[in-house]
């Protein structure tokens, strides 16, 4: 497929899945792509741009849960792609919640 060529380049993936939600394609490819480019971005991105791409990327992944929530069998594509995007964002967060190693209080911005 053309995505699995293509070089890391997240907003042409982020692209793919919408295209692929607009074009009510099957589930299953759509969430290769989502799992894809959850990984990739957790393995070839510093925190900061992480949270730069999860930013734009989370709310295309909450669309696709939701649009296949309420079919019981398209249910397991949405929850393979909720745990996708929770374990994603657990990770990246999880070292700047209270205990964690990056947890800072300030009373300033």
């Amino acid at each position: 497929a053309a995505i699995e060529s293509e070089p890391l380049n997240f907003y042409y993936a982020t692209n793919q899945v919408l295209f692929h939600l607009n074009m009510v394609f099957h589930p299953k490819p759509t969430l290769e792509i989502i799992q894809r480019l959850m990984k990739r971005i957790q393995e070839r991105l510093d925190t900061r741009r992480q949270m730069i791409v999860q930013r734009f990327f989370i709310p295309t992944v909450c669309n696709f849960i939701e649009w296949h929530l309420p079919h019981d069998g398209l249910l397991k594509y949405s929850i393979q792609a909720a745990e996708c995007a929770w374990d994603a964002l657990l990770s990246l967060l999880q070292p700047m919640l209270p205990g964690g190693e990056a947890f800072r209080l300030s009373s300033s911005l």
